[in-house]
């Protein structure tokens, strides 16, 4: 039997309210009688809501999957405000999950019947043709989410849309949503402050940084030809008029993304530029986090990044750049680079935690590299190992074999390693 997705986000939240009733003392009594002697009725007061101090909303992810179709495979993850102290961001969330699992079961059957014509067609084609190699394809759908910051402040995630239809390979859609942990507001721009000039902060700051990163970054993006402008052009008009790249928040400042094809070729991907908070005119401070840890991907393509890595409140450029045969990390004027094996890539991600701030470089899925950048570029710490970054914690790494399928990833059983500027265990 067919089965569209069914989801429920349904959750009961329990919220008890706490008055303080003011009552006259004896004093009090005494000042307000009136002159005849007789005491006055007690002066009632509006009872008084008791505030909840601002907290971080706690929440899950779940995964629903359509199932019993023979030529269409999909799901979709969602999230779930787990606590009952953000009654408001949970009702925005179930509401928008509840309408993404809608329109994608909207579309679920006449995917399979698309999917279905297209493979008897080819059949023919195939039976007219004894040199044409053929099997049978299904579409596929797959929408997951991945949280970026979840603080008192702000709750932000992104959704990746995938969807394959045919062809040489699908294509990708990356969605950033920011909401008011507290009031449940989905964010706009405007919301941040001034809109026009943070834009315009946003877009000299991202061509700035093009122009300093390396030119193996800046080969990855278009050049003007017979079909395609310029990637400085398509910046241009990515922020012009009422026009702008998809955004949101994370723990440095205001991320924007380019989606496949934007300013660059489908072998670049989705392109991400983050634009530091101090960085922003017309910011609306509310909205900076508290230093906390985060940890956060660097560029694949070696664009740079600047973060205050040594905790002088100066910003300093950070990257990772592969080589042919090596890689190099870079923080501030400092750098260290590595030789690696012929065509091995190499992924860095930045790490700021209570014990200082590192970058942990990930080589061809065999190695692990910790480089504490707190003060300079040092390697302290290597790790031989086959398995996935699953997550990073404040003082952890947590990692697990990956198991990719249709329905998304799975992850075996886990194992936990400390690190620190001790080292990596």
């Amino acid at each position: 039997m067919k089965r569209k997705l069914a989801l429920l986000l349904a959750m009961t939240v329990m919220t008890t309210s706490l008055y303080a009733c003011g009552k006259l003392d004896e004093t009090d009594k005494d000042t307000n009688s009136n002159k005849t002697g007789q005491t006055q009725a007690e002066v009632e007061t509006e009872p008084e809501e008791k505030v909840e101090e601002p907290s971080t909303p706690t929440y899950a992810l779940t995964s629903v999957n359509a199932d019993g179709y023979e030529y269409f495979t999909g799901g979709v993850q969602c999230i779930q405000i787990t606590d009952d102290k953000h009654p408001k961001l949970a009702e925005a969330i179930d509401k928008q999950f509840s309408d993404l699992v809608s329109d994608f079961n909207s579309g679920v059957d006449e995917m399979n019947e698309d999917a279905k014509q297209m493979n008897e067609e080819n059949r023919k084609y195939a039976e007219e043709d004894p040199d044409m190699e053929y099997t049978d394809m299904s579409y596929s759908h797959n929408c997951t989410v991945e949280v970026i910051r979840s603080d008192a402040k702000i709750f932000s995630f992104v959704l990746y849309d995938y969807l394959y239809t045919g062809g040489a390979h699908g294509m990708t859609d990356e969605t950033g949503y920011t909401y008011d942990s507290t009031t449940g507001e989905l964010l706009e721009l405007s919301n941040f402050g001034d809109e026009q000039a943070i834009k315009d902060t946003a877009l000299a700051y991202i061509k700035d940084i093009i122009t300093q990163s390396e030119q193996s970054a800046k080969d990855s993006l278009f050049t003007a030809g017979e079909f395609t402008d310029d990637y400085d052009e398509l910046l241009d008009s990515s922020f012009e008029g009422d026009n702008v790249p998809a955004y949101y928040l994370d723990n440095r400042g205001l991320v924007f993304v380019f989606q496949q094809y934007a300013i660059a070729p489908y072998a670049a991907g989705i392109i991400t530029f983050t634009v530091p908070y101090e960085k922003l005119e017309g910011f609306n401070e509310k909205y900076i986090p508290e230093d906390e840890f985060y940890s956060v991907d660097l560029s694949a393509l070696g664009f740079i990044d600047e973060i205050d890595a040594n905790g002088d409140g100066e910003l300093e450029k950070v990257y990772l750049v592969n080589n042919n045969d090596e890689y190099t990390i870079c923080a501030g004027d400092k750098e260290v680079s590595e030789k690696v094996d012929d065509y091995a890539y190499v992924y860095g991600t930045y790490i700021h935690s209570k014990s200082g701030n590192f970058v942990l470089a990930s080589i061809s899925g065999d190695k692990l590299a910790l480089y504490d950048i707190s003060n300079g570029v040092k390697k302290v710490g290597e790790l031989e190992t086959t398995l996935s970054i699953k997550e990073i914690k404040d003082g952890e790494i947590v990692l697990a074999e990956a198991n990719y399928d249709s329905d998304g990833v799975t992850w075996g059983t886990p194992e936990t390693h400390k690190y620190s500027k001790s080292g990596l265990e």
